[in-house]
């Protein structure tokens, strides 16, 4: 198992490299708590560029959050989006 990988490609999402840089880049970018997923995601691309969603069979960081189920999600509408 190699970044929580293993070699028939399932996930173990807690051992999993990128729910690491995830959960690190939530440590350094939260805001009362919260921190944007695409925030997170472009900080964890610069620090950790090998730690990408289609690696782990995921198209957006969005689905990773989703398909790893670790994090507590909040939707909010920004801008119209």
């Amino acid at each position: 198992m190699v970044n929580g990988i293993a070699p028939d490609g399932t996930v173990d999402w807690p051992a999993a490299g990128i729910v690491r840089a995830l959960r690190e880049a939530a440590a350094q970018l939260a805001v009362e708590g919260w921190t944007p997923i695409a925030v997170a995601g472009r900080w964890i691309a610069d620090r950790n560029p090998e730690q990408l969603p289609a690696k782990y069979g995921c198209s957006s960081w969005r689905q990773v959050v989703h398909e790893c189920r670790l994090f507590d999600l909040r939707y909010r509408e920004v801008d119209g989006q």
